[in-house]
């Protein structure tokens, strides 16, 4: 039985075998480009250019013309504005590396289910606000 990347790499041997440099295939990532990369090559029976290959990510980047940014980048930008937040907190580089990484992968997923940013932070500002509250007795 085939994988669906090798039904794909003979899809498009059969379909565009005479112009394979002439198109681009998009992916889920790299990974998945390698290894169809590979299974074309099997296909083929004789020297041939092979079509682009761009992960969903890529294909972003050239659309929009955007460059996402690497996660050391981040780090160093949050900590240049965690550094000019209010002094009542301590700033040490490696406090910050304990807790920035969580909060970096919080932000990408908000970011990424589009989530309604005032709402989620005011159900943040709720929950500690029960997590603090002490009824008297």
């Amino acid at each position: 039985m085939n994988s669906f990347l090798q039904d794909v790499a003979e899809y498009t041997l059969e379909n565009y075998g005479s112009e394979l440099e002439q198109i681009c295939i998009v992916l889920p990532n790299k990974r998945a480009s390698l290894y169809l990369r590979k299974s074309l090559s099997e296909l083929l029976s004789q020297p041939s250019f092979m079509p682009t290959y761009l992960s969903i990510e890529d294909l972003v980047e050239e659309i929009s013309g955007l460059k996402i940014i690497d996660n050391i980048s981040q780090l160093f930008l949050l900590f240049d504005a965690y550094t000019q937040g209010p002094e009542i907190l301590e700033k040490s580089f490696e406090n910050f590396l304990d807790w920035a990484p969580v909060v970096l992968s919080d932000f990408n997923d908000l970011d990424l289910y589009m989530t309604d940013i005032d709402a989620a932070f005011n159900f943040l500002s709720e929950a500690k606000a029960i997590s603090l509250w002490k009824p008297r007795p």
